[in-house]
């Protein structure tokens, strides 16, 4: 609510301060009173004012009783109601001494308007959306609603071109907007049905007619503009991701789809927000299961936990999205990955290059060169004191026994094989 009087600033941070109590023979003197109370009002509201903890017998009066009234009073108190918006002057007396506070009564700007859409404020060619138009008071009748830009000499209220000339408004071809009805006999809400047509831009109405109830000023105005929804026909471009390439059984695979722009679930009520993601193939457990959105409307993700044996190819599919207008995707490929659960196989050859100590290992798998004698590893971890791929080892004099193992990248783990009895002389 915007408030024409320039005293709405001092109704909002000043209250007259109250004077301590005192009779007129104590040494404090004062030559008026001083009136507690806010300096601004609603009209249609009512106020208390008061003089605090006073004595003696007061009478209380307020100027132009059409914008307010008394509606009772007892002593050092009393109770105003407003009626219209004006200035008044609420006065005090005991028959000496008088006080005085000026109060204004708001007025409201007719250009006082909130827009919001019952959806998502975004639409695609024929979809629909609400729109509600919530005045900052009570109107006198049904404001007029027509497009902006019907006519061929109109140009847009909010969009100006490089040289801040204004611009064409733009028209949704086949686009229609419906007459503005009250809103459940509301006098400050209204509402109206916007259906989209072609193209891409901002639509804008125009309000005419829009009369303020005279308690509230009774301000008027003929040319006010309003955005309708966003008109979108464009259809998103997505791409989805796998955080792995290859995974075994039991791994966990994050999935991560990213658009363009801001998307939904196919449905656009609140209670059916779902966007299915179908996983198959790879020799795993077929499901389908649920994409969310992040912090970022245009990101969806999910983890997904790898389940059942075999080997192949699995495929990720989404489905049941699209963006803010209701545009489907124009294309979203299926996303793949390798399901492996097969062991590979460790293979390792071993030599003492002649006239050294140096033993040649050749592998593209992880090795570990021991004593013979030593306890032989068992598991992955055991060989974490000896390396990976070919290499020379340095070895001192004596007889050694090689191990190796291999990882492939999915994480499955080959079985031990070994070389053994390997003489290194000095």
């Amino acid at each position: 609510m915007r408030v024409k009087k320039s005293k709405l600033l001092l109704g909002l941070l000043g209250i007259w301060l109250v004077m301590p109590s005192c009779k007129e023979d104590e040494a404090t003197s004062f030559t008026r009173y001083y009136i507690s109370g806010l300096h601004v009002a609603d009209p249609g509201t009512t106020g208390t004012y008061t003089l605090g903890n006073m004595e003696g017998e007061f009478v209380w009066s307020i100027s132009n009783t059409d914008l307010a009234e008394i509606k009772s009073s007892s002593g050092t108190d009393v109770e105003v109601s407003f009626k219209r918006s004006g200035e008044v002057v609420l006065t005090v007396s005991d028959g000496s001494k008088t006080g005085t506070l000026d109060i204004t009564v708001l007025s409201v700007d007719a250009s006082d308007v909130n827009v919001t859409y019952s959806g998502t404020g975004i639409l695609s060619n024929n979809s629909e959306d609400t729109v509600f138009m919530t005045f900052g008071a009570p109107l006198v009748a049904v404001p007029e609603l027509t497009l902006n830009g019907i006519n061929a000499n109109d140009t847009s209220a909010f969009y100006r071109d490089k040289d801040n000339k204004a611009i064409a408004a733009f028209i949704s071809s086949g686009a229609t907007l419906s007459a503005l009805k009250a809103y459940k006999n509301s006098s400050t809400v209204y509402y109206s049905i916007y259906k989209a047509g072609s193209s891409n831009g901002q639509p804008e109405a125009r309000l005419g007619s829009v009369a303020i109830s005279e308690i509230y000023g009774g301000d008027t105005a003929n040319s006010l503009y309003i955005k309708l929804p966003l008109v979108d026909n464009v259809a998103p471009v997505g791409q989805t991701k796998l955080s792995e390439k290859v995974a075994n059984d039991n791994t966990k695979v994050s999935i991560r789809v990213t658009f363009n722009e801001a998307m939904r679930a196919v449905k656009a009520s609140i209670a059916d927000t779902l966007v299915f993601v179908d996983i198959s193939g790879g020799g795993v457990k077929s499901i389908t299961d649920t994409l969310w959105s992040t912090n970022d409307p245009a990101v969806w993700t999910m983890d997904y936990l790898t389940n059942g044996g075999g080997d192949g190819t699995l495929t990720v599919s989404i489905g049941a999205i699209v963006d803010l207008a209701g545009n489907s995707p124009v294309a979203l490929p299926d996303a793949t990955m390798q399901i492996d659960n097969t062991s590979p196989v460790a293979l390792g050859s071993v030599s003492v290059l002649p006239n050294s100590r140096a033993i040649s290992i050749d592998t593209e798998g992880q090795w570990l060169v021991l004593a013979t004698g030593a306890d032989a590893p068992t598991v992955l971890s055991d060989f974490t004191s000896g390396g990976v791929g070919d290499t020379i080892f340095v070895a001192e004099p004596g007889i050694y026994d090689v191990y190796f193992i291999s990882v492939d990248e999915a994480g499955n783990v080959s079985d031990i094989v070994s070389e053994l009895g390997i003489t290194v002389l000095e």
